[in-house]
């Protein structure tokens, strides 16, 4: 299985002859608003996107929760619009209104399969505090094919049930949205650090890639710090804080 990362939470996976295309994001660097009651009047993304968005030959395009970035409306202007999206359900009536013609919407619990892709929705929880705007509107999920089974977290804190619901597909790559993302009313909406730690601890999986990092200005962990405090897994191979642009090939056989 190989991965492409372009930035924040935008990549491909190769599965096989199946290319996926996960959360797009192709607007450039500076070109939307700061976020907002945090103080840093920067504007998102902090980073250009590093090459020519991936605009076609995806056999499927998955959407884990309908936020700018996650997916903006340069991707919507890009993407060919018979392209097969995987959406959390409030979210594809949008897509139809934008012209796009083979949407499924997917709730947590739920399976689709594409080609030889089997692609399981996961719940999440996209704030500390309840707020109709943020809370479960968005969706995890697992993608496996042959002997890959990765998880895709979205944006979602840690909680109690969520180890549980992992457990049973003995996931080979974890693919987490890092930073602790943080806005007042809200708390924090995207994993922290420790948190990251303790997944990872209860799932093993035999990678992990850490992304969500230095791309919007109310992210609260950054590349550095992760490479700082995981430094001997990172030496070891097994988990990747990757910069825009790399690309990865994964074998299955360790674990954490």
């Amino acid at each position: 299985m190989k991965l492409k990362f372009y930035r924040h939470a935008t990549f491909e996976m190769f599965l096989g002859p199946n290319k996926v295309l996960v959360d797009p994001m192709f607007m450039p660097g500076r070109s939307f608003w700061p976020s907002p009651w945090t103080g840093d009047f920067r504007r998102n993304p902090l980073i250009n996107f590093p090459s020519r968005a991936p605009e076609s030959g995806n056999e499927a395009v998955l959407i884990t929760h309908h936020h700018f970035d996650h997916f903006d409306r340069q991707a919507a202007k890009l993407l060919q619009k018979e392209v097969h999206i995987i959406s959390p359900r409030n979210g594809t009536g949008r897509l139809q209104r934008m012209g796009f013609r083979n949407v499924n919407g997917i709730a947590p619990g739920q399976q689709l399969t594409v080609n030889d892709i089997l692609i399981t929705a996961i719940p999440v929880k996209h704030a500390e505090r309840f707020d109709p705007l943020l809370y479960k509107k968005g969706v995890g999920y697992i993608v496996e094919r042959g002997s890959d089974r990765i998880y895709i977290s979205g944006d979602t804190i840690l909680f109690d049930e969520l180890p549980r619901l992992l457990e049973r597909f003995r996931i080979s790559l974890a693919i987490l949205y890092g930073g602790a993302a943080t806005l007042p009313f809200w708390g924090r909406h995207t994993l922290s650090f420790a948190e990251i730690r303790r997944l990872l601890e209860y799932l093993r999986p035999a990678n992990a890639v850490i992304m969500h990092l230095d791309t919007l200005t109310h992210c609260r962990e950054d590349r550095k710090r992760y490479l700082i405090e995981y430094k001997e897994l990172s030496d070891q191979g097994g988990l990747i804080l990757p910069v825009p642009g790399e690309e990865f090939v994964f074998e299955t056989d360790n674990k954490l």
